[in-house]
This record gives structure tokens, C-alpha cells and sequence, in this order.
């Protein structure tokens, strides 16, 4: 994924975007879900396909629309004297990143129950996960490598391989599971 530059000059911010950097400095007084609203508002603001929640994390810079409303938050959470801004922008991208599980954004796949490994159950092959369990968790792997390699534009992944991949979503989506691609 290409690095995103900030531009020199400001970024203005939406007025309904500074509602949501409003509300959710509040929530640092009051509750955390005005963080999840606030999360779910930025992702509905971020460029399709950017997966900004783990930008920074990869030594990469925020889009500058999404870095302009971190700046803003931060700034409001300066003026309530909070102490750590940066745990608090934490949290907000861990609930953008669920918000994209759940609503199949930016290649996101809801995440499959926990299922039990092979060596935790009573036979080293055996396992007590229903078909259903089973199914959507080993689809959902396949679907979560088939993106990855995807994303990174493998030259090995050929057209083929895109194929399968299809056929894996219709798969998952025969058995009920939402894939936002």
C-alpha cells in the first residue's frame, strides 16, 4: 500500500464530522459510545479500500482527511486536559476496525466464532465444531488469504487463484455470511 502525504495546506473537516469529534471528546467524561459512534463515523468518511485504523501502526501516514479529524480530536481532548490522547486513539481505531468486521468494509470479514484448535479437543484429528462452525471459519482463512494475497498484487495469484476465490465467496455466502469486497 502506497504512503499517504499530508498536504501542506489544511484539511477542512465536514461540519457533521465535528459533531462526532465533539461527541466523542464528551465521552471521555461520560461514556464510550460516543468512541464507537465517532469510529464508525470516521470510517464512514475514510477512502474506500484504506484500512487507516492500521496505517500507523505500519509506519504509515494517515489520509489526510482522517488525519485532520485525529488532529481536531486530539486537540479536544488537549482542552479537556486529558491525560493520554494516544490510548484514547487507540480505542477509536479498535472499534473502526470491528465496525469494518461487522459491515464487511475495506476487505474486512466478519470475524468467525472462536472454534476450538485440533490438539484442544479429545483426538489429535478430531474436533467438536459443528459443520456450520467449521465451514464459515475455514472459508473465512481462505477468504483472508486469498484478500491479503490480492492487496499485495502477487504475481503468483493468478487468474485462477481469483476464481477459487469467488467460488470461496459464494460459498460463504451460501452459508449466510455477508462479504463486502
Amino acid at each position: 500500500m502506497a504512503k499517504v502525504i499530508s498536504p501542506a495546506t489544511p484539511v477542512a473537516i465536514d461540519p457533521s464530522m465535528v459533531k462526532l469529534i465533539n461527541n466523542a471528546v464528551e465521552a471521555e467524561n461520560k461514556n464510550y459510545g460516543a468512541r464507537i459512534q465517532f469510529a464508525v463515523g470516521i470510517n464512514n468518511t475514510a477512502p474506500a479500500e484504506c484500512k487507516w485504523y492500521a496505517l500507523e501502526a505500519n509506519g504509515q501516514k494517515l489520509p489526510p482527511a482522517i488525519q485532520a479529524i485525529k488532529d481536531a480530536y486530539y486537540a479536544g481532548l488537549k482542552g479537556i486536559n486529558y491525560s493520554n490522547p494516544s490510548n484514547a486513539w487507540k480505542m477509536i481505531k479498535h472499534y473502526a476496525f470491528e465496525d469494518a468486521c461487522n459491515r464487511s468494509m475495506f476487505g474486512e470479514v466478519p470475524k468467525a466464532p472462536e472454534a476450538e484448535t485440533e490438539a484442544e479437543t479429545k483426538g489429535a484429528g478430531k474436533t467438536n465444531r459443528k459443520p456450520q462452525e467449521r465451514l464459515l471459519f475455514e472459508l473465512t482463512e481462505v477468504h483472508d488469504y486469498c484478500m491479503r494475497e490480492i492487496g499485495k498484487a502477487n504475481p503468483d495469484f493468478t487468474e485462477k487463484h481469483k476464481q477459487a476465490h469467488h467460488k470461496v465467496i459464494e460459498a460463504l455466502k451460501i452459508l449466510g455470511k455477508t462479504i463486502g469486497i
